[in-house]
């Protein structure tokens, strides 16, 4: 027969202890695994959350600032639309600039610096799905190809190479985005 004795039992309970703590160890790396992938997927979804907010804020600021101008934009915008009745740049300053005609002048102005906004948020990294979604593409494309030419002009004969320069990145963004459209008042 066996006789069991003290360092047999001490051995035996120092095996135990070995294997209760290689078990422990091996059940708490498994459970931080666990917490680090949930931790993990929660940052993901925050992320996403936070990409959402980042949308929705601007579409809210965009909208907003599109509403503001309301029945002023409609009224202007169909004033400069319009305006067909020149061939040259220097025509179209005889017949509409500010020393001429300030009126139409200041809503020329007032509509090339609205879509020079939106340019600037284009820029500025706005989605270019929710500007194209507010900000009529066939406007832009019509009154940048009818006004590039006065607006080529003002920048030699003002010194401003920079003059409008994001109406003409949302235009260019636009026909990247839809090549295909043509704009409605040729």
């Amino acid at each position: 027969m066996v006789e069991i004795t003290l360092p047999i039992v001490l051995q035996l309970i120092q095996t135990v202890a070995l294997l209760v703590g290689i078990i422990y160890y091996i059940m708490t790396i498994r459970v931080n695994q666990r917490n680090q992938e949930i931790a993990l997927r929660n940052q993901e979804l925050a992320l996403i959350a936070q990409e959402k907010a980042e949308k929705n804020r601007q579409r809210d600021m965009i909208i907003q600032r599109s509403q503001s101008y309301g029945l002023e934009y409609t009224s202007a915008y169909m004033e400069v639309n319009n305006m067909t009745d020149w061939e040259t740049p220097e025509e179209f300053l005889d017949k509409y600039g500010a020393e001429v005609n300030p009126e139409a002048n200041s809503k020329w102005t007032y509509i090339m610096r609205l879509y020079e906004m939106a340019g600037l948020h284009l820029q500025e990294g706005a989605d270019p799905e929710i500007l194209f979604e507010l900000w009529p593409v066939m406007a832009v494309l019509n009154l940048w190809e009818r006004f590039e030419p006065v607006i080529k002009y003002q920048r030699e004969r003002n010194n401003a190479p920079f003059m409008y320069e994001p109406f003409e990145y949302l235009y260019k963004e636009v026909k990247k985005k839809y090549p295909d459209v043509i704009p409605s008042w040729r």
